[in-house]
């Protein structure tokens, strides 16, 4: 499953995959027009090294410029009431 935006830069936008993840762009966010894209990441096996349990998927979130947004960008991730969760993030471009 894939979840697909392009908004305009001066519009603000949202862009989710199913009811687990949603990302809301406010408008002027950014300086040119975005591609925004969230996929559920299937092959996992080799990510979890220490016998990790998930309390939701892995998803992948792209966008086809690397400037900074230039307003906070919302980001809700849905997990089951009572699990404490933390989250990784990657950049492609520092690779860390």
């Amino acid at each position: 499953m894939v979840g697909y935006l392009r908004p305009q830069m001066r519009k603000m936008g949202e862009v989710h995959l199913d009811d687990e993840i949603t990302i809301e762009i406010p408008a002027n966010a950014t300086e040119k027009d975005l591609k925004l894209t969230i996929e559920k990441v299937l092959k996992i096996q080799s990510l979890l090294t220490n016998n990790e349990v998930l309390v939701i998927p892995i998803f992948e979130i792209l966008k086809n410029s690397p400037e900074k947004f230039n307003k906070p960008v919302k980001l809700t991730i849905v997990f089951e009431p009572g699990w404490k969760a933390k989250y990784h993030l990657f950049s492609t471009l520092t690779k860390r």
